[in-house]
């Protein structure tokens, strides 16, 4: 079977880094090859993506779904002027030129919001190598797979219909332990409403698409954050972990525990781009290790 690869060069991109931008926390389903790209699985499709830095272009080799130039432009965030964002977050806090610096090329992705919503469920108190594999477990499992031509088996990520079907022991092999509830009944209700309505929560407001998030099950307000942030594209998520209260903490003093406070520091030292703020945060945090 032939199967056909269709290759994208996205060129004068400035401000970017797609090392920065795949292993900043954000997504769970790309890894790093020995030439310095990057394979990974978006929607229906496998791609290949390399970044010449000294050209400024960026090389994706898609197979599976054809999505076009135009859609992996926007999934990278590419027309958004991240310089000037790092100028303002500088002048507004002399204390984020050292920690942008640690991930100066990092791009907010716009990615599927059901796969995002179901991936931080997964990620509560859990670590970035084992969300990837279970990530990776339940789309071999209940996922499609995709016909890239390669040795290896790449697996898209389960549709709700699939997963509102299966009973809490189906998920057991996983070993999600709480979440596999949470990860059901989720799925219930997205394919309740259909996914395309779902995805119209990008259209609405802030406060309205934050309150839905929250109101499923086993979703709090980091959760609802990280999807706000990297499922509906939405620059007012702070999403707060535990990386981000040291942060805040080293940074700025507040207690730990102050989530009220950080919020309040967030808004006024970040403004709009505290979204964009808090990926250069958690980057740092975790980078230096901070505890």
């Amino acid at each position: 079977m032939t199967v056909k690869t269709v290759k994208y060069e996205i060129e004068n991109i400035t401000d970017f880094s797609l090392k920065d931008t795949l292993e900043c926390g954000q997504c769970f389903r790309f890894y790093e090859d020995d030439k310095g790209g990057y394979t990974g699985v978006v929607g229906k499709s496998v791609i290949r993506a390399f970044f010449c830095e000294e050209e400024g272009t960026l090389v994706i080799e898609e197979s599976g779904e054809e999505k076009g130039r135009e859609f992996y432009e926007e999934y990278f965030d590419l027309k958004r002027d991240y310089g000037k964002i790092k100028k303002y977050l500088i002048n507004k806090d002399k204390k984020m030129k050292e920690v942008i610096e640690y991930g100066k090329g990092i791009h907010i992705l716009k990615q599927e919001p059901f796969e995002t919503l179901i991936s931080f469920i997964i990620s509560q108190n859990n670590h970035i190598k084992r969300i990837k594999k279970s990530i990776k477990m339940l789309s071999e499992e209940f996922g499609e797979e995709i016909k890239d031509g390669s040795t290896e088996k790449h697996y898209a990520f389960p549709e709700p219909k699939k997963l509102a079907s299966l009973a809490v022991g189906d998920l057991s092999d996983i070993k999600l332990g709480y979440r596999d509830k949470y990860i059901i009944e989720a799925a219930k209700r997205v394919e309740a409403i259909g996914e395309e309505e779902f995805k119209k929560y990008r259209d609405k407001c802030f406060t309205e698409t934050k309150s839905y998030l929250e109101g499923f099950l086993g979703v709090g307000e980091k959760v609802a954050g990280c999807v706000l942030l990297f499922g509906f594209n939405m620059m007012a998520g702070f999403p707060i972990d535990v990386w981000m209260k040291r942060i805040m903490r080293e940074l700025y003093g507040v207690s730990i525990e102050d989530r009220k406070t950080m919020e309040e520091i967030s808004i006024k030292l970040y403004g709009k781009y505290k979204g964009v703020a808090q990926q250069y945060l958690f980057n740092y945090a975790m980078k230096k290790k901070i505890m």
